[in-house]
């Protein structure tokens, strides 16, 4: 499954991947529950864990087709300022 990403005026094909584990509590503290606290409180009443997917690009992205304030490399980078958990390091 594919999904079709419009940022600015460039698309991009992107596939969803669900994460797991620490790689997804992390997202979830860092990302979601930052973002907005009250879908904590809708976990909770869901009783359920609520999957948490990030879109990787089907193909890397070079310099000329990263957004503006955006990160090349691993797609773990694809998100603007990611918590600094997210970002691999460089060797």
């Amino acid at each position: 499954m594919t999904a079709d990403v419009q940022i600015g005026a460039k698309h991009h094909t992107m596939r969803p991947r669900e994460l797991t584990g620490q790689e997804r509590q992390t997202v979830w503290t860092d990302v979601i529950l930052a973002e907005d606290p009250r879908i904590g409180r809708f976990a909770t009443k869901a009783g359920r864990t609520i999957p948490v997917a990030v879109l990787e690009p089907t193909e890397p992205w070079s310099r000329t087709t990263c957004p503006r304030g955006w990160r090349t490399g691993s797609t773990r980078e694809l998100v603007p300022n990611p918590p600094r958990e997210l970002v691999p390091a460089r060797s």
